[in-house]
């Protein structure tokens, strides 16, 4: 049976789903409200080069190794830094752009048709199942909807409640990111530590991070809250005192919503299957989001051609095949990062600086190599700390109680 699939959105996840479908011979449509040439993030990104390479077809150059340099890790006011070694660890370090120029390339090579400038407003269902996409001024109908759309999809956000899918995301799920590449400030020294992250910068929900390794100088201010233009500015004020070497003329910047929560529960049903952030899949703290689309995507299109060799049409049952070995490669590792994000983001930052000072926290929790190589690995060291923090709230809370009662 050769399918007729739309995937809503031409991001990672959205592409890779394209091309693993067509590999499967379906006939696959890709809609996306951007102009071809303003898709991707300005930015670059560590990739899995085995991955991407199965994808594309093509062999990455070793020109983009990159090796990972020493670290501060730095108290929510900036009054410790600790070092973290990872100079063993090494990555592919990518240019979205390119790596979107790659998947364009690699799905009209696969026979995928495109639509720019149609931006998806809703699902088009029956009693039962999604049968398209709305765009202004047209409907599409399809046998799958691939809804790729991110955390504030559309399609998800206005899904039936019968059909068991959560549409809305609650607190601390998403993460608001303004990343930015500055140029370097003139007669100021190279830091000796060429990047620091900042947790709970500034006393906020979230985090920072100042990055000189290259030419330009790579700044990030992320909050599980949207940021005012003045608590940006607030933020970069606070970063450029502390790393001067941050000009003052900006290159190149965007802003983006990133999923920081375990995915979805369930994320298909009859016609309808979501990928990347639309099911809350790419959870930064576990690494790159990119490549766990890339995986999602695979899982896809094996679910689907395995179904389709049996004569089956793109049914719920056989797209329960593709959540679940989702979940059941990544579910459980995924929560138990949410858990370890929510923890970090209940800790009041003063008492985190305070055990930042007094040596609670110490440099081996942010020791890289084989002992902590990704932020969710930090994270865990850092749960006994953390949860002393809010033993010692507790603590506080209950005597104040008990004067007032006094």
């Amino acid at each position: 049976m050769v399918a007729n699939v739309l995937v809503a959105g031409a991001g990672v996840a959205g592409l890779a789903a394209a091309i693993e479908l067509s590999r499967c011979g379906h006939m696959v449509t890709v809609l996306d409200k951007s102009a071809q040439n303003d898709l991707a993030y300005p930015w670059k990104d560590c990739i899995c080069r085995e991955q991407t390479e199965r994808l594309t077809g093509k062999t990455l150059d070793q020109a983009f190794v990159h090796k990972y340099e020493n670290t501060f890790y730095c108290s929510p006011f900036g009054g410790t830094r600790l070092l973290s070694d990872r100079s063993q660890v090494s990555f592919f370090l990518f240019d979205r752009r390119e790596l979107h120029r790659m998947l364009l390339e690699c799905a009209e090579e696969n026979g995928v048709s495109f639509c720019f400038e149609a931006a998806v407003t809703e699902p088009i269902f029956t009693a039962n199942r999604v049968i398209g996409v709305r765009t202004q001024g047209k409907s599409w109908l399809a046998d799958l909807v691939v809804d790729a759309l991110g955390v504030n999809s559309p399609l998800r956000r206005r899904l039936p409640k019968l059909f068991g899918i959560e549409r809305d995301y609650g607190e601390d799920d998403v993460f608001y990111a303004y990343r930015a590449y500055f140029r370097k400030r003139k007669n100021v020294s190279q830091p000796e530590v060429p990047f620091a992250t900042y947790l709970l910068h500034n006393g906020e929900k979230g985090l920072s991070w100042v990055n000189t390794e290259e030419e330009l100088v790579d700044v990030l201010v992320g909050r599980t809250e949207p940021m005012t233009p003045a608590k940006l500015r607030r933020a970069l004020d606070s970063l450029m005192r502390s790393n001067p070497i941050i000009g003052d003329d900006v290159i190149a910047d965007g802003f983006g919503v990133i999923p920081i929560r375990r995915p979805l529960k369930k994320f298909v049903c009859d016609g309808y299957a979501a990928i990347g952030d639309s099911a809350y899949m790419t959870y930064p703290f576990s690494g790159s989001g990119i490549d766990l689309s890339m995986d999602a995507a695979h899982i896809l299109g094996e679910c689907v051609k395995n179904s389709a060799a049996f004569g089956e049409m793109i049914s719920e049952q056989c797209l329960l095949n593709y959540q679940n070995t989702y979940l059941s490669v990544y579910g459980a590792s995924l929560t138990a990062d949410d858990l370890l994000k929510r923890q970090m983001l209940r800790t009041n930052p003063r008492a985190l600086e305070h055990f930042f000072r007094c040596g609670l926290i110490t440099q081996a929790a942010f020791e890289g190599g084989s002992q902590a190589t990704t932020p969710s690995q930090i994270l865990k060291s850092l749960m006994y700390p953390l949860s002393l923090a809010h033993l010692g709230l507790a603590g506080a809370k209950g005597n104040r109680l008990k004067r007032n009662a006094q």
